[in-house]
């Protein structure tokens, strides 16, 4: 992977206090819903709710990221049951809701992640979109994020076509060309806001992985 130039946040042990603090204020405030959301997949049939995955952060390197399991396993791994109809509607409200995101916050903590910056992607995604648009690599010069400029501008979800992938680079760039406190807390604030404000964009498609 090529590893482009950083270019650091203006007050980056601002941004790094202010990660801690929120995420672990957000661990304490979450706690009992993130035990609901885990006994709620427990109840969906899926005997580990929580998922891992290999993702790409800063500067290409690699971490594991935490997610709430909402989808089965895919054909080559192991799965000994399959959602009703009803067990996929509940999934399918955490995916959308975001709350499959919640024990990111883990990672936030470990320094894995912000809690504003660029989404990350898996590693075979990222191969993919790196060899369509050349300054794709560009987003790994800054920390990836719990949300981001383009999650909140309506690029989020599955990468469905090449548009999207080019608005959501396009979002990245910007917010990694103007980082600064106030700008993540706008970011923040109107993550919050998402639900009541925001609508995914999606046409054509781009066959990929779960790159959320």
């Amino acid at each position: 992977m090529r590893r482009p130039k950083p270019v650091c946040s203006p007050h980056p042990y601002l941004k790094r206090c202010c990660d801690l603090l929120l995420a672990s204020l957000a661990v304490v405030a979450c706690a009992p819903l993130m035990l609901c959301v885990y006994g709620l997949i427990r109840s969906c049939g899926f005997s580990q709710p929580i998922f891992t995955q290999k993702r790409v952060g800063l500067n290409g390197k690699i971490f594991t990221i935490f997610k709430f399991r909402t989808l089965r396993a895919r054909p080559h791994q192991s799965s000994d049951f399959s959602p009703d109809h009803g067990s996929k509607s509940i999934l399918s409200l955490l995916r959308c809701s975001g709350l499959d995101e919640l024990p990111q916050l883990f990672n936030i903590l470990r320094g894995d992640m912000s809690l504003v910056g660029p989404r990350p992607h898996t590693i075979s995604d990222h191969i993919l979109f790196a060899s369509i648009l050349p300054e794709y690599d560009d987003r790994l010069a800054a920390k990836p994020g719990l949300t981001g400029w383009a999650q909140i501008r309506g690029w989020r979800g599955p990468v469905t076509c090449q548009r999207h992938l080019a608005e959501r680079v396009a979002h990245d760039l910007a917010y990694i060309s103007k980082q600064h406190f106030f700008f993540d807390l706008a970011i923040l604030v109107g993550t919050v806001l998402l639900p009541l404000t925001a609508s995914t964009r999606r046409s054509g498609l781009l066959q990929t992985k779960d790159v959320t």
